[in-house]
């Protein structure tokens, strides 16, 4: 896999990998915002956060997409399917000097997606409290309007439930 054309091939990869690790740290940082945005329940920076976060996907699905033509190049040339091909199998068969690089670029990659990963399920549990919390308030008033004399719904049945809900705090 030696040659210039490898050598350009992987620098580029290179490049890739280091701007999508760059996305990922930006749509983290999003991602934190937002959540703190969500637990203040400011509706308007959570707004301007899914436009920037829809601008980074964007930016994400354009690097994705040059990577996927390039793996095809670099899997041929590594005499390999492209869905077989990884950045070790690469890093293997590339010049000396860029070895080092690919590996940094995989961990820095695989750092951020990780991170990501994890702010997302935070935001995840945070939004499902939300609702649940959200229900508990909706089946207290219905105890309530229960209480206060019958309901009537639609076809003329009569509800009736008991008071229940959930303990909220003043933190989540």
């Amino acid at each position: 896999m030696q040659g210039t054309g490898m050598t350009e091939n992987v620098r580029e990869l290179v490049t890739l990998l280091d701007d999508e690790a760059e996305v990922y740290r930006a749509l983290l940082a999003v991602v934190v915002r937002e959540r703190e945005a969500l637990r203040r329940a400011q509706v308007e920076p959570v707004r301007d956060l899914q436009t920037e976060k829809e601008r980074l996907l964007g930016r994400l699905r354009t690097l994705e997409d040059r990577r996927g033509r390039l793996v095809d190049i670099l899997a041929q040339a590594c005499g390999c399917r492209p869905e077989d091909l990884t950045v070790t199998r690469v890093a293997g068969r590339a010049p000396a000097g860029q070895r080092s690089e690919l590996l940094r670029c995989r961990d820095a990659l695989v750092e951020a997606t990780e991170r990501f990963r994890q702010e997302n399920r935070r935001t995840a549990l945070l939004l499902k409290h939300a609702g649940e919390l959200l229900q508990s308030s909706y089946r207290v008033l219905k105890g309530l309007a229960a209480r206060c004399g019958p309901v009537y719904q639609r076809g003329g049945r009569l509800q009736g439930t008991r008071l229940q809900g959930k303990l909220v705090c003043s933190n989540v």
